[in-house]
């Protein structure tokens, strides 16, 4: 960091051992093996604070013979690996935490559910003044992070960035590239934005994990809150939104949308990435640079016909009713994967996701962009939140904010949406 003297580490892979965790090392062991050399054009270092110095890294969890096995199969990916470091910490020793935080520049954490496993580890970051990534859905928990940590994490230049999987970089960063792209290109900020959502993959037992222990420990209330995570001091209600306020209410049937020219029906990971969403737009217009003097997302999952939106519209009704009752949240643990478990190489390797975004300007044309990638949760996740720990550890003097509690688009924006283009993913503006 610019001022700083240098850190052992750049970045240190928290939850290392864990199904994702484990992707986000082989990512970074295939891409930046330590001493450097890479065949990836997403690998390089360009533009980066001491560009010429290749990334440092380390691996991190509390089970040492673990770890060692990890290492062992990064060093089958490229041999220079063997080299890794090891870090052993615990997520309920405070201690071991702020020896870690001390030690780099970023942690990027993996390791949930973050109710029980993360807050701790933030509170360390926050005190040593390192950078933090995560890959949390659990928008209630940032919520408390928000409260707790924001002004001490903004005093101590602490980026403090969650949600840097697949909830929430795809929203959030195609927002923000849509929102530029119609203010520089037409002179005018789009007042509403919609996205449909497509995806093929599958789910990890972490994941489910990390859902069920959300719904244990969080205030179910929360998630009515449309505006979650906005600023408190000009956090608005979805009641005072006007004629709008119906487009902004979480999806919760089957429709038709002008827009995207589909039929559309609710995306289980809506009432996080909406709300990511909002928070990134509060802040920009706080900061003076506002996406619209009234902005308004939602999204919604997109479907080819009216009969296959309603199918997978009761599967995940069905689903929702099992997660609010205790009893079939314990049936769900017992017939899901097990935490450590998750999709396969080849079914990774069939997954996909696209995200179709649009909004129309007052003279009626319509503005269309695409963020699109592979496997959704676990390759491009780990693609993602490795790409957004090199940015914080070593583009911070290039991001447009030093500090706090801050979503991806915010905190990272367009250094981060460079990257990711650059490691293989899509963004860009379809038309016109």
């Amino acid at each position: 960091m610019a001022g700083e003297a240098r850190r052992e580490f750049d970045v240190v892979v928290w939850g290392a051992t864990g199904f994702t965790g484990s992707l986000v090392a082989k990512y970074l062991a295939t891409y930046h093996p330590p001493g450097g050399g890479s065949g990836s054009v997403g690998a390089a270092l360009a533009g980066a604070d001491d560009a010429s110095r290749p990334l440092s890294w380390a691996v991190a969890g509390r089970s040492p013979g673990k770890l060692e096995t990890l290492v062992s199969e990064l060093a089958a990916i490229n041999p220079a690996c063997a080299k890794v470091p090891v870090v052993i910490g615990d997520a309920t020793d405070r201690a071991s935490l702020d020896a870690m935080a001390a030690r780099t520049s970023c942690v990027a954490s993996t390791a949930g559910p973050f109710f029980r496993f993360g807050t701790e580890l933030v509170r360390a970051c926050v005190a040593a003044g390192t950078q933090y990534c995560d890959i949390t859905g659990e928008s209630p928990w940032v919520r408390a992070i928000i409260d707790e940590l924001h002004e001490e994490a903004e005093a101590n230049n602490a980026l403090i960035v969650s949600c840097c999987g697949f909830d929430s970089v795809p929203a959030d960063l195609g927002v923000h590239m849509l929102v530029r792209h119609v203010q520089d290109h037409h002179g005018i900020s789009p007042g509403t934005v919609t996205a449909g959502v497509g995806v093929a993959g599958g789910a990890s037992g972490g994941t489910i994990a990390s859902i069920i222990n959300l719904m244990d420990n969080a205030d179910l209330r929360l998630f009515a809150d449309a505006f979650l995570l906005n600023p408190r001091e000009n956090k608005p209600r979805l009641a005072d939104r006007g004629i709008g306020a119906a487009f902004e209410a979480d999806r919760k049937g089957v429709a038709w949308d002008q827009l995207l020219e589909t039929w559309t029906g609710p995306f289980l990971m809506a009432g996080v990435n909406t709300r990511v969403v909002r928070r990134s737009a509060a802040l920009a217009e706080q900061a003076g640079k506002p996406y619209a003097p009234v902005f308004r997302y939602n999204e919604a999952m997109r479907f080819r016909s009216w009969w296959t939106a309603m199918m997978a519209t009761s599967v995940l009704s069905i689903f929702g009713i099992m997660l609010y009752f205790r009893a079939t949240r314990w049936l769900l643990m017992k017939i899901m994967p097990s935490p450590g478990q998750g999709p396969s190489e080849a079914k990774r390797d069939a997954s996909h996701f696209s995200y179709n975004l649009a909004t129309e300007l007052p003279d009626g044309t319509r503005v269309r962009a695409r963020v699109a990638g592979g496997d959704p949760g676990y390759t491009e996740t780990s693609k993602m939140i490795a790409e957004a720990a090199i940015v914080l550890s070593r583009y911070k003097s290039s991001l447009p904010v030093s500090g706090g509690v801050v979503p991806p688009a915010y905190a990272m924006g367009d250094v981060l949406r460079t990257r990711l283009v650059d490691a293989g993913m899509t963004f860009k503006i379809v038309d016109p």
